[in-house]
């Protein structure tokens, strides 16, 4: 009788430990992630590089990354470059860490991030920490991959450096951790837009979007921060081209307003901030409440009313 309960004893326990097991498995999902880019504010600078040395989620690496070097300015307007796969735990996920070599890129030469001017001359960009910790959103579905987009906005990462043999340096380190967002790429849409005329006669055109009630243009205009970085709110920007058309990609979906900066460009292709533009989009349309749902691409046809300069 005895041994009788000894085993069932025995059995119990090892059907709670059984369910134990069970209970711990956790479901999982796949990440996969992509970067692009926003463009620099300067017109001398032929390409903007970074190495990639390690991409964590939750705090894991992606299992087999590859030391990545990426030349930024080759990914606007909604193109994007793979880094690379992650299978993680299947949750909301709110931050992601980019690693950088900013000494050796992925075949072995220095540096590893450095800006290329029209001229050839690579100058190396430094940062206080190799780390870049990026805040943003992604809901991992079990069973699903779901497509994370990093954006590295160059405008406000990198900035003109007073070292005579390097004219560029990276942003301090807590401004380049703001420069980079991240978004769920099925959650976002594309704003774009054509611009018909310009009053300002400027060099170069911006349109930066900005989360609806964020912009105030005394502010924006001056430069914000450590690195005195412009427009430092805007969660995107995209050059206007000649023709007048751009694209502004990867925004979540939420109500967005829509301004455009004019620059001139001094002898060192350096663009310096000119005034604003006054816009119109017809009747019914108002850029102070552009309404973005995910999927659903919003095009704009544009007037520029008026020039304010600074």
């Amino acid at each position: 009788m005895k041994n009788l309960l000894k085993m069932a004893l025995l059995l119990a326990v090892s059907i709670v430990g059984l369910s134990s097991c069970e209970k711990e498995e956790t479901a999982k999902g796949t990440v996969s992630v992509e970067m692009t880019d926003a463009p620099i504010d300067n017109a001398n600078v032929s390409a903007a590089v970074v190495t990639v040395a390690d991409v964590q989620i939750g705090g894991q690496s992606i299992e087999g990354f590859q030391k990545t070097t990426i030349d930024l300015m080759a990914y606007q307007n909604g193109l994007t470059a793979v880094l690379g796969q992650l299978d993680v735990e299947a949750r909301a996920y709110n931050q992601i860490t980019l690693v950088l070599d900013q000494a050796e890129d992925a075949s072995g030469n220095a540096p590893g991030c450095y800006v290329q001017t029209v001229d050839g001359t690579k100058h190396a960009l430094v940062a206080a920490s190799n780390r870049i910790d990026v805040s943003g959103y992604i809901d991992v579905a079990e069973n699903q991959t779901t497509t994370l987009v990093a954006d590295f906005d160059l405008r406000k990462s990198i900035v003109a450096s007073s070292n005579a043999n390097d004219n560029y340096d990276f942003v301090t380190a807590s401004e380049l951790n703001s420069a980079v967002r991240f978004v769920q790429k099925d959650r976002t849409a594309d704003m774009d837009g054509q611009l018909s005329n310009d009053p300002s006669n400027g060099d170069r055109l911006v349109a930066y979007a900005y989360v609806k009630g964020s912009y105030d243009r005394a502010t924006e205009v001056q430069g914000s921060g450590a690195s005195e970085i412009q427009f430092a709110n805007a969660v995107s920007s995209s050059v206007v081209d000649q023709n007048g058309n751009f694209q502004l990609s990867f925004l979540e979906e939420g109500d967005y307003e829509l301004h455009i900066a004019s620059y001139t460009e001094d002898s060192n292709g350096n663009l310096e901030l000119a005034g604003t533009l006054e816009l119109s989009a017809g009747l019914g349309v108002l850029l102070n409440n552009l309404g973005l749902s995910a999927g659903a691409d919003l095009s704009l046809s544009l007037t520029a009313t008026a020039f304010v300069p600074l």
